[in-house]
This record gives structure tokens, C-alpha cells and sequence, in this order.
């Protein structure tokens, strides 16, 4: 609830703020993720990682993995529509592509892990820990798709339907306004492609490098928990 208030509070500054450069908007996007990132850690260690730590339950940890990523995707996907030059797209979409392709193969590392457990912010073996960085990564991948193909079946919906006027934040109806449906709808979708190909490359990385299916490990956790695909399916 308090990702879903704050993501809120972030949205309503950004939007009284209007218009912003490509600075600005960084600034919003990377300070969201900061916020997104310290409570999906409060969260995880409150429910722990192993038996009788807490509440200790792998499945629930997954799903709040899931709902923290796509709360963060959810209010960037939206800022998309006040985007107003490809420019801002792309340094949005280089920031984000190097930072998976190169911020995850370094997180996997044997010496990352050494000092999360030296900083007692980790516990878990080096194995236990790969296997937790790989389910992050497709659980990231999962919310990338679901968030964008959601965002743009909605602007359509909304830009083209007969209740516009109800959502004039997607209407895009201004001649004058410099945010347009033809922009917003083709710049996400070209930064969804740099998606796809950034999260194809990192799994080729961790694959040959670490030795670690991502997919692999993805399917492990919902054949092992089945409850995890009806769960994800009502929170997505």
C-alpha cells in the first residue's frame, strides 16, 4: 500500500511540474526506483529467507518481488505518455538496458555476494544466491512485457475510444500540446524491442558465464509452487 501511495505522490509531482528535461526526468525515474528498491528490501527481510527466519516463505517473497517491479513499471510506463522527444526515451532506454545488462552479471558475482554477507545483508550460500538473482531477472523480464503490452493496449483504447474525454491524460487531443498518441505509442514500442534484446543478451551472459539457465530456473519455481501462477496472474 505504501508503494502504491508514494507511486501516487511521485506521479502528482511530476505531473504539476510539467514540462521536464531529460535531467528531470531521470531524476524522477531513478529516485522511484531508489524508493521501489528500499521497500522490496524491508519487505524481503521481514519475511526472511530461511527457515525459521521470520516468516521464511520462498513463494511469498516471490510474489512480492513481482508486485514491487511492476508498481515501479507501472508508474514509468504511464510517465511514457508525458515524454516529449525521442531524446528522453532513449536516455531513459540506455539507462535502463546498461544498467540490466551491466548492473545483473556483476550483482551474480562471487565477490558481490561475499560482501552482502560480510554487511550481514545476505545469508544465503553463493549457489542460493545465484539461483535468487536468476529469479529476479525473470521476474523483471515477466513485468517488462506485462507492464508495456498493457500501457499500450491502454493508450490505444483510451487515445480511440469513446470515454477519452474521461482520461484526458491519454488523449492526446491538443494540436498544440507537444505530447502526442503518435510518439508516446512508437517510441514505447521501440523501447520495448531494446527490452526484449537487453534481457535476451544478460540471459546469454548468465548463461555462459555463470552457468545458469534463467528460463530454466523460472520454470522451476512454478512447477515446485503451482500456487505461484494464479497468484501472479491476480496481482499482474
Amino acid at each position: 500500500m505504501l508503494a502504491y501511495v508514494l507511486g501516487e505522490a511521485y506521479a502528482e509531482v511530476y505531473l504539476r511540474t510539467l514540462p521536464h528535461n531529460n535531467i528531470d526526468t531521470v531524476i524522477y525515474v531513478y529516485s522511484w526506483v531508489v524508493t521501489i528498491h528500499i521497500l522490496d528490501g524491508l519487505v524481503a527481510w521481514i519475511l526472511g529467507e530461511e527457515d525459521g527466519e521470520r516468516v521464511a516463505s520462498y513463494p511469498l517473497g516471490w510474489i512480492f518481488k513481482l508486485y514491487f517491479m511492476l508498481t515501479y513499471q507501472t508508474y514509468v510506463r504511464a510517465l511514457y505518455a508525458r515524454l516529449r522527444s525521442p531524446s528522453q526515451f532513449a536516455v531513459l532506454q540506455i539507462l535502463s538496458s546498461s544498467s540490466l545488462v551491466v548492473v545483473t552479471p556483476i550483482s551474480m558475482t562471487r565477490l558481490v555476494h561475499r560482501g552482502l554477507v560480510v554487511v550481514g545483508l545476505n545469508g544465503q550460500s553463493y549457489d542460493e544466491y545465484k539461483k535468487f538473482v536468476a529469479r529476479n531477472t525473470f521476474i523483471r523480464g515477466i513485468v517488462e512485457n506485462v507492464s508495456m503490452l498493457a500501457f499500450l493496449g491502454e493508450i490505444v483504447v483510451l487515445h480511440y475510444g469513446s470515454n477519452k474525454d474521461v482520461y484526458p491524460y491519454f488523449s492526446f487531443s491538443d494540436p498544440d500540446d507537444p505530447y502526442t498518441f503518435r510518439l508516446t505509442f512508437w517510441a514505447s514500442s521501440v523501447t520495448w524491442a531494446c527490452e526484449i534484446v537487453a534481457g535476451w543478451i544478460v540471459r546469454r551472459i548468465l548463461s555462459i558465464g555463470f552457468k545458469l539457465n534463467v528460463t530454466a530456473e523460472g520454470k522451476v519455481d512454478l512447477i515446485s509452487w503451482p500456487e505461484l501462477v494464479p497468484t501472479s496472474l491476480a496481482v499482474m
